[in-house]
């Protein structure tokens, strides 16, 4: 049985910790994290976006997923409004804008749902796009839906 020298042992290690030290790789999960964290969670507290996408930070301690923040639309003309019901083809954009609602997501899901509108007895004046956020009260154990952010999507009426 031969054995190896304590010098070449020890020199065998000391590579191998400096190819250790050498790879970049070797903290990659780690960037991947902070740079996940450091764009979910401004995006999150000052953007709005629901803790439940982009990465989930906290998503565990909250009710607000996109399944609890419903997106309404209503055409709205003169002294009068209607809720329409969404085509199934743009429920993609409304997910989407119920997950971030930023005003551009809601004005171009109103602009997509006013392209499709047919002209009718009334004049739609304005296509208005709700996110809705449901909120639970601790001391009452009771949940609450209400509005929570809107665009309101004028038409041109004047454009020849």
């Amino acid at each position: 049985m031969a054995r190896t020298s304590d010098a070449r042992t020890a020199g065998g290690a000391a590579g191998r910790a400096s190819r250790r030290r050498k790879n970049p790789l070797r903290f990659l999960a780690l960037y991947l994290l902070l740079a996940v964290a450091a764009v979910q969670v401004p995006l999150a507290k000052l953007w709005v976006l629901t803790p439940w996408r982009g990465g989930g930070f906290g998503m565990f301690s909250t009710l607000d997923s996109s399944s609890f923040r419903p997106v309404r639309v209503y055409a709205v003309g003169d002294g009068w409004e209607r809720r329409l019901k969404l085509p199934e083809d743009l429920s993609g954009p409304a997910y989407a804008a119920g997950c971030l609602p930023t005003d551009g997501r809601l004005e171009g899901l109103a602009r997509r749902v006013a392209a499709r509108l047919r002209p009718g007895k009334r004049t739609v004046r304005a296509v208005r796009v709700e996110v809705w956020k449901t909120a639970f009260d601790p001391a009452t154990t009771t949940l609450s839906v209400r509005p929570w952010r809107s665009v309101r999507y004028e038409l041109d009426h004047g454009a020849p």
